[in-house]
C-alpha cells in the first residue's frame, strides 16, 4: 500500500485524489484494515463532537447572555480569553497545516495548501494579538496612528483605516461562502474539477454549522460586541478542520505508531479513556450545577427545612413521629450532619444535591454502557441529561430530591449488573442498603421497587442456563428492602398521636390532594407534596432520558435524522435553562433581612403577617441578629418544629392559618408596642391573612409611622412605639380647627439615637371633637428653613386611615401620631416645624384659630429646630 493516504478517507470528493495503481491491485492486510478502522472511528468522533461543540457554545453564551449581561460583554472585549484562545487555536491551526504538509510535500501536490495555510493562519494568529504590542508594551508608531482605524500595530485595521472598509466584513463573508458554502457544491464534478486544477482543500460539511455561526455573529449583532466571538469560532473551525485533514493524510505507519504510543501512555490507554469521559461529564455537571447557586433566592420550603434541622433533637423527633410519611426524617437528619462541619451558608446547604447530581451522572453513563452504545452517542445523551432543567433546579434546591434519584439510579445500576453479571452476596447486601436509604428518604418510590420486581421476573422468562436459579434471591432482596420501612412506617403511623392525619393515614389524604390536582407547600418536596414531586420528577428526567436514547438510536440508522432530533432537542433544553437561570426572581427575603440587619436595633420586633415569611428571614438573620430580633407572625401562632402548625405544613398554609382578627390582633400589637421600643411589619401585596390592612392601619393609629421600602411583592414599614421616647417639648396651641376640633397640645420628641444616620422629628398631636367632622381632614406636617422653602413633609389623615375623622363622635379625644424625617445633614441654622389642616378630598386648607378669637392663618407654628454641629435639637 501506499505510504501516502491522500484524501481517500475525507469525506469531501474535492480533495480526493486518485489512488495508486498498485494499491488498487492488492487486497489490504488486516494490520490495514486495523488502521482504516481506526481512521474512520477517529474521523466519527471528531465528527460528532464537532457537531456539539459549536452548537453548545453558542448555547452557554445565549444562557450568559440573558443571566448576567455584565459577564457577558465582560467575555467578548479586548484581551479577554476569547482572543487568547483564538490566538493559540490559529497557532495551533498553524502547526497542524505545517505538519501536514511535512509529510506530504513529497507525494502530493495538495501539500502546498497547507504550506500556504499554515503561514495564513500564523499571519491571522499575530493580527490578533497586534504582533504582540499589548504584551510587550509596544507604543503605537506615528504611521499606524495616523493611518490605521483603531491605535494599534496591525494590518487589518491598517487597510481598514485607509480603504475606508470593513475588514470584519469581508472576512466574514469570505469565510461563510469558503466553509458555509462552498463544501455543498464541493462534489459538483466542474467545482470539483475546478478545486483540484488549483489544490484547494474545502473544509468538511460538519463544520459549515460553525463556519455559518461565526459569520453570523460577525455582524455584531445584538451588543455591537460579538466579533471576538465570531473570531474564535472561525479559529476553532480551522484547527477542526486541520485535525480532520491530519486524520484523514496521515500515512498508515504513522497511524501504527500512533497507536503504539497511545498503548503505552497512561494518560491515553483504553481503560484511562473510559474513565477520563463519564469524570469530565461529572466535571462538566459539577460547573453547571454551581453556576449562580447562591444568586438563586432561598425558598420558603428550604427555609423551613434549614430550620427543622436546626430544631432541638427532641422537637425533630417530635415533628417527625407526626409527619412519619410526609416528610420522613432521614433528610433531615443528614442536613443537620452536614450543616455542622459545613455551616448554614446558601451555597453549603445546596452542595449536598450538586453532588448527589454530579454523581447521578456518572451512575447514568455507567446505565447506558448496558445499552452497547458508542461512547460518543453515551456522551450526547448524558450531555442532553446533564443540561435538563429539571435536574439543574433539582441541584440548586434544598430538598432529597437529587439524592433519591442518586439511590435509584445506583439501584437500577447494581440491578443491570447482576442480571447482566450474575448475582454476589456484596451486590445483594448494597443492593438492600440503597433500597432502605431510597425508602426512607421517599416512601413513595416503592413503586420502583415493584418495577424492578417486574424487571426481575422479565428476565427469569427469558433467561436460560443455571441464572434463573439465582434470580429468585433478587427477588427475596425486593422484599427484604420494603419489608423493614414498611413495618416502621405501620408502627408509628399505628401509635397514638395528637394529630388526627399522621402517620400512615396521611397517605389517603396525599393521594387525595394529588388527584384533585391541588399543589401542597410540602416541605420535604419543595413545590408539591411528596408523591407528586417524585413522580413528575421522574416523568420530566424519564423523558429527557428517553429522548436521549432516541437521539443516539436515530443517529445510528441516519445521521441526518439524529442531528436534527438532537438540535430540535437542545432547543427545548436551551430554552428551559434560559428560564431557570434568566428567570431568577429577585431574592427579596435576603434583601429585607439585610434592611432589617441595618436598621432595627436589639429588642425590635417584626411583625410578619403571612407566617411563611419566618421561615427565610429567620434563616437570613440568624447569623446577623440572632435572637436580639423578635420575629412574630400575626395571626400569632406558634412554628415550631414541635408545634400542630408543623403538622399542617404539607397543605397550603393561608388555608390552614384563619385570617387577622382585629379584636384579637389589636390587644397582641399593643402588647408588643410596650414590650419593644419599634415593631417592622413585614407583608406580602396580596394581604392574604390581613386583606384590610388592619394591622398597618391599627399600628399607624397607636405608633409613629416612619417610612416604608417596597419590593415586587414585600413591603417592610418601621413604627417607632410611643413608650419608648419621651417627650422633650410639649406645646400647647389650644387651636380650633373649623369649627369641629380642637388641637388641644402638641409633643415633640427628637430621639437621641438616630435610625442609622436617620434623625426623625417625633410629633404627638391631641386632637378632641367639637361637633361631628362633615370632612375627612388630613395634617401636614412640614419642616422649613428660615426663608420658608419647604425642607420635608408628611401628609396623613389625623390618626391615620382606620378611623377618619367622619367617625368620630362629639367629646371624644383622639390622638395621632407622625414622624417628620430630617435630613442628616443641613445648613446651621434655625428651621421653624408647622402644621397644615386641610380637606383631604379637596386639598382646601382649614382656618385655625384660638379658641374665641377671629380667624388665623392656616399655617400652624408647633416648634423651632436646630440644626449646628451636625445635630438636631430644639430651640
Amino acid at each position: 500500500m501506499s505510504r501516502f493516504r491522500g484524501a481517500t478517507a475525507s469525506t469531501n470528493l474535492a480533495t480526493t485524489e486518485p489512488s495508486s495503481p498498485d494499491t488498487a491491485a492488492h487486497q489490504p492486510a488486516p494490520a490495514a484494515v486495523e488502521v482504516e478502522q481506526a481512521r474512520r472511528q477517529a474521523l466519527a468522533d471528531l465528527r460528532l463532537l464537532a457537531l456539539l461543540i459549536f452548537p453548545g457554545f453558542v448555547v452557554v453564551y445565549i444562557i450568559l447572555f440573558f443571566v448576567d449581561r455584565t459577564m457577558y460583554l465582560a467575555t467578548l472585549g479586548e484581551e479577554d480569553y476569547l482572543e487568547q484562545l483564538s490566538f493559540v487555536l490559529l497557532m495551533l491551526s498553524g502547526v497542524l497545516a505545517l505538519v501536514i504538509f511535512a509529510r506530504t510535500r513529497r507525494v502530493s501536490a495538495y501539500s502546498w495548501f497547507f504550506l500556504a495555510f499554515g503561514a495564513a493562519c500564523f499571519l491571522l494568529a499575530m493580527e490578533e494579538i497586534s504582533w504582540g504590542q499589548r504584551a510587550l508594551g509596544v507604543t503605537t508608531p506615528d504611521f499606524f496612528k495616523q493611518r490605521s482605524d483603531q491605535d494599534e500595530i496591525n494590518l487589518h485595521n491598517l487597510l481598514q483605516g485607509l480603504l475606508d472598509i470593513r475588514t470584519k466584513d469581508a472576512a466574514g463573508l469570505a469565510l461563510l461562502f469558503y466553509g458555509g458554502v462552498l463544501p455543498f457544491f464541493a462534489a459538483q464534478p466542474r467545482l470539483a474539477g475546478l478545486l483540484r486544477r488549483f489544490y484547494l482543500v474545502v473544509p468538511p460539511r460538519f463544520l459549515t454549522l460553525g463556519f455559518i455561526l461565526g459569520a453570523i455573529l460577525m455582524l455584531d449583532v445584538p451588543t455591537t460586541d460579538e466579533e471576538e466571538l465570531g473570531e474564535f469560532l472561525f479559529a476553532l473551525c480551522f484547527f477542526v478542520f486541520m485535525v480532520h485533514e491530519l486524520l484523514a493524510r496521515l500515512p498508515d505507519e504513522d497511524w501504527r505508531r500512533v497507536g503504539a504510543w497511545a498503548r503505552r501512555t497512561p494518560l491515553l490507554a483504553a481503560h484511562t479513556r473510559a474513565v477520563a469521559l463519564p469524570s469530565a461529564l461529572a466535571l462538566l455537571t459539577f460547573g453547571v450545577s454551581l453556576w449562580g447557586i447562591a444568586r438563586r433566592p432561598l425558598t420558603i420550603e428550604e427555609a423551613a427545612l434549614v430550620e427543622w434541622a436546626h430544631a432541638p433533637p427532641a422537637a425533630l423527633l417530635h415533628g417527625a413521629w407526626q409527619r412519619v410519611v410526609a416528610e420522613p426524617l432521614v433528610w433531615p437528619l443528614l442536613l443537620r450532619a452536614w450543616m455542622a462541619p459545613a455551616g448554614a451558608a446558601l451555597p453549603a446547604l445546596r452542595f449536598m444535591p450538586v453532588m448527589a447530581a454530579t454523581l447521578g451522572v456518572v451512575l447514568f453513563w455507567r446505565l447506558l454502557a448496558y445499552l452497547r452504545l458508542p461512547a460518543a452517542l453515551r456522551a450526547l445523551a448524558a450531555l442532553l441529561w446533564v443540561f435538563s432543567p429539571w435536574l439543574l433546579f433539582y441541584s440548586q434546591h434544598v430538598t432529597a430530591h437529587n439524592l433519591t434519584l442518586l439511590c435509584l439510579l445506583t439501584s437500577l445500576w447494581l440491578l443491570a449488573g447482576q442480571i447482566t453479571n450474575g448475582v454476589t452476596p456484596w451486590r445483594l447486601a448494597a443492593w438492600v442498603a440503597v433500597n432502605w436509604l431510597m425508602l426512607l428518604l421517599n416512601p413513595y418510590t416503592v413503586a420502583v421497587l415493584l418495577a424492578e420486581l417486574l424487571w426481575v421476573g422479565w428476565a427469569w422468562l427469558r433467561a436460560t442456563g443455571a441464572r434463573p436459579a439465582r434470580l429468585p434471591w433478587m427477588a427475596g432482596a425486593l422484599l427484604a428492602s420494603a419489608l423493614p420501612p414498611a413495618l416502621l412506617w405501620m408502627l408509628l403511623g399505628g401509635l397514638p398521636s395528637p394529630v388526627p392525619e399522621a402517620g400512615i393515614g396521611r397517605l389517603a389524604d396525599q393521594a387525595s390532594l394529588l388527584l384533585r390536582g391541588q399543589p401542597t407547600l410540602g416541605v420535604y418536596a419543595g413545590l408539591v407534596n411528596p408523591m407528586a414531586a417524585l413522580l413528575s420528577s421522574l416523568l420530566l428526567g424519564g423523558l429527557i432520558v428517553a429522548a436521549a436514547l432516541g437521539v443516539a438510536r436515530l443517529w445510528q440508522r441516519r445521521r441526518s435524522q439524529g442531528l436534527a432530533a438532537a438540535v430540535g432537542l437542545l432547543a427545548v433544553l436551551l430554552w428551559g435553562n434560559i428560564l431557570h437561570y434568566y428567570r431568577v426572581e429577585q431574592d427579596e427575603f435576603r434583601e429585607v433581612a439585610d434592611h432589617l440587619e441595618i436598621y432595627a436595633h436589639p429588642g425590635d420586633a417584626a411583625l410578619l403577617e403571612i407566617p411563611q415569611q419566618y421561615f427565610p428571614l429567620r434563616y437570613y438573620l440568624r447569623d446577623s441578629l440572632g435572637d436580639a430580633l423578635r420575629l412574630i407572625p400575626v395571626p400569632e401562632i406558634d412554628l415550631s418544629p414541635a408545634s400542630p402548625a408543623w403538622a399542617a405544613m404539607p397543605t397550603v398554609i393561608p388555608q390552614v392559618i384563619p385570617q387577622v382578627i382585629p379584636e384579637v390582633q389589636d390587644g397582641q400589637i399593643l402588647d408588643a408596642l410596650q414590650r419593644h421600643p419599634a415593631l417592622w411589619l413585614v407583608h406580602y401585596e396580596d394581604r392574604a391573612v390581613d386583606p384590610n390592612a388592619f394591622v398597618r392601619h391599627f399600628l399607624m393609629a397607636v405608633a409613629h409611622h416612619t417610612d416604608c421600602v417596597v419590593w415586587p411583592a414585600l413591603e417592610v414599614c418601621g413604627f417607632i412605639s410611643p413608650h419608648s421616647i419621651q417627650a422633650a417639648q410639649t406645646v400647647k396651641p389650644d387651636l380650633a380647627i373649623g369649627h369641629e376640633l380642637l388641637l388641644e397640645s402638641v409633643d415633640l420628641a427628637l430621639p437621641q439615637e438616630a435610625n442609622h444616620g436617620q434623625p426623625y422629628l417625633l410629633v404627638t398631636l391631641h386632637w378632641r371633637v367639637l361637633e361631628r367632622p362633615a370632612l375627612d381632614y388630613k395634617v401636614s406636617l412640614r419642616l422649613v428653613d428660615e426663608a420658608g422653602g419647604l425642607v420635608d413633609q408628611q401628609d396623613d389623615l389625623l390618626i391615620g386611615p382606620l378611623l377618619p375623622p367622619t367617625t368620630w363622635a362629639v367629646g371624644e379625644a383622639k390622638i395621632g401620631h407622625m414622624a417628620l424625617r430630617l435630613p442628616p445633614t443641613a445648613t446651621p441654622g434655625r428651621y421653624p416645624v408647622q402644621a397644615l389642616v386641610y380637606d383631604g378630598a379637596t386639598g382646601a386648607p382649614v382656618e385655625a384659630r384660638v379658641a374665641g378669637a377671629a380667624v388665623d392663618s392656616p399655617l400652624i407654628p408647633l416648634a423651632r429646630l436646630v440644626y449646628d454641629q451636625g445635630a438636631w435639637s430644639h430651640e
